[in-house]
């Protein structure tokens, strides 16, 4: 089989996470915060995401099971895509084979990113074309083969 012959477009649909998408049919009951609460701290992520000049570029939650953690990310999530910024979301699952592991993660992100712009896709189905076996990669070439260079390519 020649390069030509390989769609990266379809192979990488192949190797995603479709139900950890913020608004897959699998979630269809996500918790999220009520229309009062939270307020504050929502309004802090908020500011922080649309702050192209802060400094820290990774929000990481932690907290034990149950305090509202996946509901706080899915309020954000829907707001983002309100506001037409959200590039990507994966939501992790203990009990769901294709979210409790790290293996779809990259090209999930990939995949959303992609739909958002045409250019990153071309880029995206291009180097997947080049390297059809980059999901058996470490995460960290998946990131960079998947998502930083079609970045950069932009």
């Amino acid at each position: 089989m020649g390069d030509k012959a390989i769609d990266g477009w379809e192979l990488l649909l192949k190797n995603i996470a479709p139900n950890a998408l913020h608004d897959s049919k699998a979630r269809y009951d996500a918790l999220k915060c009520d229309e009062d609460t939270r307020v504050e701290v929502i309004g802090e992520i908020m500011d922080w995401i649309q702050d192209s000049n802060a400094p820290q570029r990774l929000l990481c939650m932690t907290g034990a099971a149950g305090l509202g953690k996946s509901a706080l990310e899915q309020t954000i999530a829907e707001r983002c895509t309100k506001s037409d910024i959200l590039s990507a979301a994966f939501f992790l699952s203990s009990t769901d084979p294709s979210r409790n592991t790290t293996s779809f993660i990259v090209p999930t992100i990939a995949y959303q990113m992609g739909l958002k712009h045409d250019l990153f896709r071309s880029s995206v189905a291009a180097a997947v074309r080049h390297d059809p076996y980059i999901f058996s990669r470490s995460l960290q070439s998946q990131m960079d083969v998947l998502i930083v260079r079609p970045f950069e390519n932009l």
